[in-house]
């Protein structure tokens, strides 16, 4: 609500589109603000007194898919409001005091939550990204990680700090159901949230553990009711330790399969955007950012679509990408895999390819229906990919002459595929729009290939149709 004008908010809280007195409309919406701002405040301070033990805030990328019809029109990175971080904090608030209720009650068979810490050598990677910009990060406890990852901010590139916490998200070790009876008190602790008890209890209708917390909760209450005696029927219904014990390791292998299956469904519907769109196509020309080095390459976040995945350097003919003068060509050479960079080195020259740099990356979707398809990343410019240059290629003349300049493979890449749509499936007259191309730069051979196993995918597709 906050920043949102009581016109803009009518339409979208039924409560208030009901009400047509303007005066008690407006008390009503300043009750509401003012009870929200309450609200953010009570749990900002709980939030504070949390990250104050220790509490971690890691980053765990979530894309949203758009749909028109049905047609998936677009992906994107989840937006985050101020409002999720309130509702977050009050389910996190109720989960614990729920925990710490029906432990007590009944010590050795609640069903609580437990996030034990990660190995030290889990950190290796996100420590070695850090000390690439300078930055020391300490793992010994949950505080000092925190601390660490609060430090670590380069104010001309947000995203630095978003990875280096994506990284610390994968050191972490999953957190698992268990059975108070099962694991001695002192080890019942949440790592990433920093509490001393933590279960599930504010989603029944879509989580098996709730219910059963639900259940522990209704009888831990009815016990404590002195009033009532604390005898009800609902204690003798709840599950020894044993019986929860085996419980609660077949629901982390169903949350694991959830999880498993959630992560694919991802991956499915981002395949699903790819599949139809060329590689010059504006959607396909992203900015990546390398968080991670490999002997014959790198790994990349692009942060447009939340995804991540491999640019390699060297291909299975063993020769490497180089950027030239002519742009970026396959040509012989060497990968080598430094402390914070990876080198290529050719006959003509040395490239550097270091942590957090910004590539300009083109992605395409390769494969087949019989063994499937996968999302593939090419690396198309060295530097950055921005909305300036986006802007600049999307309204770049088609017939402007490369003869008195050093040729730009990206640039002429994008020119020389600008075909009419009409002409998308026939790939003789394709090819004879960029035969001239071919001449200038090797490498632009390498992407024809990659462009036409592309169109003739797309033709595959519509022969079966």
């Amino acid at each position: 609500i906050d920043g949102k004008s009581l016109e803009e908010m009518k339409d979208n809280i039924q409560e208030l589109s009901k009400i047509k007195d303007e005066k008690v409309l407006d008390d009503k919406f300043e009750e509401l603000r003012s009870t929200l701002e309450l609200l953010t405040s009570v749990t900002s301070r709980w939030q504070h007194n949390r990250e104050d033990k220790g509490a971690l805030n890691l980053e765990s990328t979530e894309v949203q898919f758009e749909f028109k019809e049905s047609s998936l029109e677009n992906v994107k990175p989840k937006a985050h409001l101020a409002i999720h971080e309130t509702v977050a904090e009050c389910m996190i608030m109720a989960n614990h005091w729920v925990a710490r209720k029906i432990s007590q009650e009944f010590p050795l068979f609640s069903l609580l939550r437990l996030h034990p810490p990660p190995k030290q050598d889990n950190f290796d990677e996100l420590v070695k990204c850090a000390k690439s910009k300078g930055w020391n990060i300490t793992t010994k406890s949950n505080k000092d990680l925190a601390s660490s990852l609060d430090y670590c901010v380069d104010k001309d590139d947000p995203v630095v700090n978003v990875l280096l916490r994506s990284l610390a998200t994968y050191a972490m070790v999953q957190a698992e159901y268990f059975s108070t009876g099962s694991v001695s008190q002192e080890n019942w602790n949440h790592y990433g949230l920093a509490l001393d008890k933590y279960t599930h209890f504010t989603s029944p209708i879509r989580r098996y553990a709730d219910i059963i917390v639900h259940r522990l909760l209704m009888a831990a209450i009815t016990k404590a009711d002195w009033w009532d005696g604390g005898k009800d029927d609902r204690q003798q219904n709840l599950f020894e330790n044993n019986q929860l014990k085996e419980l609660c390791q077949h629901i982390n292998e169903r949350n694991r399969a959830a999880q498993q299956a959630q992560r694919m469904s991802a991956q499915l519907f981002q395949t699903l955007f790819f599949k139809d769109l060329l590689l010059n196509d504006t959607r396909c020309i992203v900015d990546g950012v390398i968080y991670s080095l490999r002997a014959n390459g790198f790994l990349v976040h692009i942060p447009t679509y939340g995804l991540k995945g491999p640019v390699y350097l060297e291909s299975k003919e063993k020769e490497v990408l180089y950027n030239g003068k002519h742009g970026l060509v396959w040509q012989r050479g060497v990968v080598t895999m430094c402390q914070y960079s990876v080198k290529v080195e050719t006959l003509d020259g040395t490239d550097e390819y270091f942590l957090f740099d910004h590539v300009t990356l083109g992605i395409q979707l390769k494969g087949s229906e019989a063994h499937g398809y996968e999302l593939t990343y090419t690396l198309l410019e060295k530097g950055p990919y921005t909305e300036d240059k986006r802007r600049v290629e999307k309204d770049q003349n088609p017939k402007k002459n490369t003869k008195d300049k050093a040729f730009n493979f990206f640039s002429a890449t994008k020119e020389k595929l600008s075909v009419d749509d009409e002409d998308s499936g026939d790939l003789e007259s394709k090819s004879a729009a960029i035969n001239d191309a071919e001449s200038m730069s090797a490498v632009y051979r390498f992407f024809q290939d990659m462009r036409f196993k592309g169109s003739t995918l797309n033709q595959d597709e519509k022969h079966k149709k």
